[in-house]
């Protein structure tokens, strides 16, 4: 089995599946990417999920926080906050 290469690109993946609460990617996270300065940090996605919850819309979210900023969010959230 090849050994996964961590780089800051997977490592912005796992944080924003940190952020949801996976289980896997989560360890995985915290296991690998402490040595990353990361776009998409706990803190960024936490920002965008309260902007969201305001009633941000997509484009607006994407305009303040980056255009992977979707990946924060779970689909409750999306299902419950996103406004078109």
């Amino acid at each position: 089995m090849e050994k996964k290469v961590y780089t800051a690109e997977l490592c912005e993946d796992l944080s924003m599946k940190f952020f949801r609460g996976l289980p896997k990617p989560s360890k995985e996270f915290k296991d690998n990417c402490g040595n990353f300065e990361l776009t998409y940090n706990q803190d960024k996605c936490k920002k965008a999920l309260q902007d969201l919850m305001l009633g941000t819309n997509q484009n607006a979210l994407e305009k303040k926080h980056g255009s992977k900023i979707m990946g924060c969010f779970n689909k409750g959230d999306l299902d419950r906050f996103l406004k078109n």
